[in-house]
């Protein structure tokens, strides 16, 4: 920063931090962590009051943004716990779809014999199909 007139800065998508950051034009150190940086200014934050006048040091994928978006670019995709147990075969799938298909047509068959007490009349298929069960075999 080059200016600052009671800048702050609210920095919550960096640092998680949320209250305003007080911003400052004193030099510090240059290790000094991302949180304590006073006097720096980063895209994708809001200014919550004052104004101020800052020089852009990084652009791109050199900025705090740019460095997690090649974190996150670079990290493999790895299946989570729930996803290696759940992981199923065509077998286990075909399983699956044929008792669906069994479960709806008997719970079809079973709500077209008695509704409430009285009988309904129909040709004995059922609206879900026989046709669904055929494809599934």
């Amino acid at each position: 920063m080059i200016e600052g007139f009671n800048l702050q800065t609210i920095e919550a998508v960096l640092t998680g931090e949320s209250k305003p950051s007080n911003k400052k034009t004193e030099i510090l150190p240059k290790d000094t962590i991302l949180a304590d940086r006073e006097n720096m200014v980063y895209q994708g934050t809001s200014v919550s009051q004052g104004k101020g006048k800052a020089v852009i040091v990084a652009t791109g994928f050199k900025t705090e943004f740019g460095r997690i978006a090649s974190l996150i670019k670079e990290t493999e995709e790895e299946k989570t716990p729930l996803q290696k147990s759940c992981s199923c075969g065509w077998y286990t799938r075909r399983f699956s779809h044929c008792y669906y298909c069994l479960f709806s047509h008997w719970y079809a068959k079973d709500f077209k014999k008695e509704s409430f007490g009285k009988k309904i009349g129909g040709s004995g298929n059922s609206r879900f199909g026989n046709s669904h069960c055929l494809q599934a075999l």
